[in-house]
This record gives C-alpha cells, structure tokens and sequence, in this order.
C-alpha cells in the first residue's frame, strides 16, 4: 500500500548517545559502568530514563536512583529501550502542555504489556516499545504544524482512517507516518514502525492473509491496547463517557479471539490495572 511521503518536514536525528549505546552493543556484552557513563553525559537524558525506569510499567520493587541498578536490574538491551524513548521525550519537549500526550501513551504501554500474558508473539519490551511510540509524531506535529494541538484535543476519538484524511488535509502530513518515520529513523524495530503506519488501514491490513502476520500481530494488539486504555480511563472517569473508536471484528478474526475470549482479555487487563496517585499502572 503506497504510503504518503513526509516533505520539508524534520524528523529529529537520532541522538549521538543512542548510536554509540547500539554500537556497544553490537560489539558484544557492554558492562554496565559503560552503558551508565553514557547516559549520565546527558543530564536531561539520565534524569527521564530515570523516570521512566521507575514508571509502574516496570514494576521494580524499590525506586531506582542510579542508571547502573536498572543496568542490572533490567539488562543492557532492555535499558536501551528506555533511553530510546526518553530521549525522544527529551528531544520533543517536556512540556506541561505534552504531559497529557505523554500520559497517554504510558496507558496504551502499559496495557500493551498486560496483553503479553495473553498473547505469547509479542515481548514485553515491544508492547513498550509499540505503545510509547505509537502516536510519538504528536509532540513533533504539535512543534512544527500551528493549530495541530488543538485539532489532536477534537479529533483523537475519531476512527484513524478519518483522522488521517483530515490530517493530510490540513497539515499536508499525517501523525501516524511522521510516527513511523520517527520509529524507523531511531532505527527501532521495523515491524513497529509499520504496525504504527498502517493504523489507519487496520480493516484493510487485518483481514489481508498475504500480508506480513509480524506486523499485523503487533498491529491488532497496539488497536486492541489503544481501545481497552479509553475504556479503562472512562471507567474510571478521566475520559467522558465510552463510545467505541475501533471496529473489534477484524482485531478479533486476526487474533484469533471469540466475542467471549474478548471480554474475559478485557477483564483480565482490568484487574491487573489500579489506580493511584500515579495515574492508571499496574497491580
């Protein structure tokens, strides 16, 4: 399916810290003072990989206050993912007026990982990856695109087809390409980049049997977080009332789910969620 090509807009270039943690990596096991001594060159960097380290989504028993525990605590490969998205964070801004965006996106995260238990084909540091990331276009399109955060406020409960129509529209570019981008060019996995990009095709990409079932995995359970995250935050009042974005049929068919194995995902994923004075993270 031809996708709609991003011109004269920036995408942020991949930090430089991010690249030399890939390339030890990629030379064999770094030891964790290294991986630490890198992140801590950035203080912005050091102090979000920290937040979101001790994020529920995690579920480290104690607060971690030093890179180099949750080096050890979590691996070197994991940790790469947090900084990953902290450093997008730290790159896009960490406004006050992003903190519901960003919110958002741990929900959809953490939701994304309850699903694991039920759905062996994706690990739980791709649903961090998938959920963090899934709409990451949003601050940059906030940034660049005048009048974009208030037309994201109206629309965002509007099926992602009609979204992307709008929004190439108005702004000539569409949030879950300029994602994509974004994902590819931080050189994350590239089945998350597309499952990202082909939000807006889910009916047509789902029911397509030829069609990478990678993709079209992490595609339905990134559509099946997203919609179980609005309805657990209307629930529990911090959305209006409930009304369906998604079309569940195709999600299910893909999945493999009957109407009732549905329910009883959905009220798995519920009670393992609590709310505190966090927000929504898990039990």
């Amino acid at each position: 399916m031809k996708q709609q090509q991003i011109k004269d807009f920036v995408i942020p270039a991949r930090p430089d810290i991010l690249i030399r943690l890939g390339e030890l990596i990629q030379k064999g096991d770094p030891g964790i003072d290294e991986v630490a001594e890198l992140v801590r060159a950035d203080v912005s960097l050091y102090a979000n990989t920290l937040a979101m380290i001790n994020s529920p989504f995690f579920g480290l028993r104690r607060k971690v206050t030093a890179v180099n525990t949750a080096v050890r605590i979590l691996g070197v490969k994991r940790t790469l993912r947090i900084v990953e998205v902290a450093a997008l964070r730290s790159t896009l801004g960490n406004s006050e007026e992003m903190e519901p965006f960003w919110q958002e996106a741990n929900l959809v995260a953490t939701v994304a990982g309850q699903l694991c238990r039920h759905f062996g084909f994706i690990s739980r540091d791709d649903a961090y990856t998938l959920g963090m990331m899934h709409n990451c276009g949003v601050p940059l399109m906030v940034k660049e695109c005048p009048g974009f955060n208030r037309f994201y406020q109206d629309h965002s409960l509007m099926d992602p087809y009609d979204v992307m129509e709008l929004e190439k529209d108005l702004f000539h570019v569409n949030q879950y390409r300029v994602s994509a981008e974004i994902v590819s060019a931080w050189m994350m996995p590239d089945c998350i980049a597309q499952a990202i990009d082909l939000q807006p095709y889910y009916t047509t990409i789902l029911a397509d049997n030829s069609f990478d079932e990678e993709v079209c995995s992490l595609l339905a359970v990134l559509l099946l977080a997203k919609e179980f995250s609005l309805k657990f935050a209307t629930l529990w009042g911090f959305e209006d009332d409930y009304q369906p974005v998604l079309a569940m049929d195709p999600i299910q068919e893909r999945l493999g789910l009957t109407s009732q194995d549905l329910v009883n995902i959905q009220n798995a994923v519920f009670n393992s969620l609590r709310v505190d004075d966090r927000g929504i993270v898990p039990r």
